[in-house]
């Protein structure tokens, strides 16, 4: 009985300094946290493209736009992006992956969709 609620106290501190931390991050944003990650997001764009896929999914790999032959993008990263005259592929994953849009390590930040092409602070 006494570990239960030993673990309870902890969980409870872990809330707090997460709540702490997340009041630090957005100050007094009326919609909270997740208000503020959203508009946030949608204002400044994701870096990154966290979709994930598993066997049989479709994805798009393009050459100009890939940094290695293993760079492959998501169908809505695809779409929202400008391929046109360039060389791609759609497939059908045999192992499975993860979206590349965004990441300039694995693509060409040129060939990233709207969402996730990274703004020049200068621009």
């Amino acid at each position: 009985m006494e570990l239960k609620r030993w673990q309870e106290e902890i969980v409870e501190i872990k809330d707090s300094d997460l709540a702490a931390l997340e009041t630090v991050l957005c100050g007094a944003h009326p919609g909270g946290f997740a208000v503020y990650l959203e508009e946030l997001e949608a204002e400044h764009g994701a870096s990154q493209c966290n979709v994930v896929w598993t066997y049989g999914a479709i994805a798009y790999r393009c050459r100009d736009c890939q940094i290695n032959d293993a760079s492959a993008i998501c169908v809505k990263c695809f779409q929202e992006g400008d391929h046109r005259n360039h060389d791609y592929v759609m497939y059908r994953s045999e192992s499975g992956g993860c979206c590349d849009c965004g990441d300039p390590s694995s693509w060409n930040p040129k060939g990233a969709c709207k969402r996730h092409r990274h703004q020049d602070p200068l621009s």
